[in-house]
This record gives structure tokens, C-alpha cells and sequence, in this order.
């Protein structure tokens, strides 16, 4: 109830890019790297699946492309049939998956078992995980999807990658990466801390005017605290989660 919580949007930081950002890099990634011009986008039906159809479709019609076919995915679903059908009589260039991992995976599989192959799968970083891999068995090989996480071959991702191996026997994923991130931003922030009463101000100027030595190189964050320029791209080799070679 303080008052200085009152306009709480300002005290907030995101170290992992907001779905309107990604979407909005994945429609430019579409039309002006791939030159894509017909999409399809198919996503879950829910307000994170709304909010990158609607930011990926906007951006994509206003570079010039067409969305020739969309439809909401009910969390769960399993059977798609009939919408590869559909897919197929749209003839879109690129399919732009907004979907958990999970449906993405059945929806590449089924395709293939239907042997309907589009000439490009989008996606986006939901889908590195193990789970993916084996639901989807081997038929994902090519797919493109955009990846806010580490970069592996730094140097201190090596150091973190080693230690985490240390204590859990296994390496970490994307989002372990993310959470210890916003962890080295906390401390810091705290070492950095002024000695006055106005902690929250001094919190905000401290994460707004400063550059942090991250897993992948330097966090900055833009004028709505969002955290700049954190996009890579990867894709599928061999069953394999990779980075894009070019």
C-alpha cells in the first residue's frame, strides 16, 4: 500500500523479451530473411496464443504480407486432420506455430503422416525441450524458431553451464538460464544500492542507465524495461536443437 508502489509498472523489469516483441521479430524474420509472403498461423487458444497471432499477423500484413489462413488451438487437442486439410487448400509459403510445444509437435508429425510438408515451419522457443523431441520423432528437422536464451559457447555460459552440471547432473535449459540471469541483475542491483530511503527510484535508475554482463553478452534494457536485443535463431538438425549457421 505504499505510495511509492503506486504506479507498479515502473518497478518492473523483464530479462526474458516480451510475446508482442518475438512475434513482431518472427513476422520480420518471415518476410524480409525468408521472404515469405503467405502465412498460415496457427496457435492456442488463449491469451498468450491471441497476443502473438494478432502481433505476428499485424506485423506481416504491414510489411506487405497475406495471412491466407488462421485458426485457434484448443490446449489439449490432439487430432489435426482436419485442419492439415485446410492447410493444405490455403497453400501458405511459411506456417507460424503459436503453440505450446506439445500441439506444435503433433502438428508437424501428423503433416508428415499426411505428407503434406510446407515450404517452412515457425516457430518460437517454446518448443526446446526434450518433451518436443520425442513427440515430434524426427519429423521437425528444418523447422526455424527464434530463441531468447543463451548462447552456449560464451565464456560464462561455459562456466555456468558447468556449474549447474555440478549440482543437478544435467545441463540447463533456456529458462534456467533466464531465472539465473535475473538473478546476477538482482545482486547486482543490490551491491550497487545507494544508502538513502528512496530504494525503489534508486532500483530503477540503477537497471535503467546501467549494462549488465549477462550468459550471452550485455543486458540493456529500453525505455519500457524490457530487455534490448536478445533474439537468435535455431533450428532443428539431425533431432537436435542447433543454432542457424546463416
Amino acid at each position: 500500500n505504499s505510495p511509492k508502489l503506486s504506479g507498479i509498472s515502473n518497478y518492473l523489469f523483464n530479462t526474458t523479451p516480451l510475446s508482442n516483441e518475438e512475434s513482431e521479430f518472427l513476422a520480420n524474420l518471415a518476410f524480409k530473411t525468408y521472404n515469405k509472403t503467405k502465412a498460415a498461423v496457427l496457435y492456442i487458444n488463449n491469451e498468450s496464443g491471441l497476443g502473438f497471432r494478432n502481433n505476428f499477423s499485424k506485423t506481416f500484413e504491414k510489411l506487405g504480407g497475406e495471412i491466407v489462413y488462421e485458426e485457434a488451438i484448443p490446449l489439449g487437442k490432439s487430432g489435426f486432420r482436419e485442419i492439415i486439410l485446410k492447410l493444405q487448400k490455403a497453400n501458405p509459403d511459411i506456417i507460424f506455430l503459436a503453440t505450446y510445444y506439445r500441439e506444435s509437435a503433433l502438428i508437424i508429425k501428423q503433416s508428415k503422416e499426411l505428407q503434406y510438408s510446407p515450404p517452412l515451419w515457425l516457430t518460437y522457443s517454446a518448443i526446446e525441450t526434450p518433451e518436443f523431441l520425442k513427440l515430434v520423432s524426427g519429423a521437425a528437422d528444418g523447422i526455424i524458431y527464434s530463441y531468447s536464451g543463451f548462447n552456449k559457447t560464451t565464456n560464462n555460459s561455459k562456466e555456468f553451464i558447468n556449474i549447474y552440471k555440478r549440482l543437478f547432473g544435467k545441463e540447463p535449459d533456456i529458462w534456467s538460464g533466464q531465472f539465473y540471469e535475473a538473478v546476477i541483475l538482482l545482486n547486482n542491483v543490490i551491491k550497487a544500492l545507494p544508502d538513502t530511503d528512496n530504494i525503489g527510484n534508486d532500483i530503477i535508475n540503477i537497471l535503467s542507465t546501467n549494462k549488465f554482463d549477462g550468459l550471452s553478452g550485455e543486458i540493456e534494457f529500453d525505455e519500457n524495461h524490457s530487455v534490448k536485443g536478445r533474439f537468435l535463431i535455431k533450428t532443428i538438425k539431425n533431432n537436435t536443437f542447433v543454432f542457424q549457421e546463416s
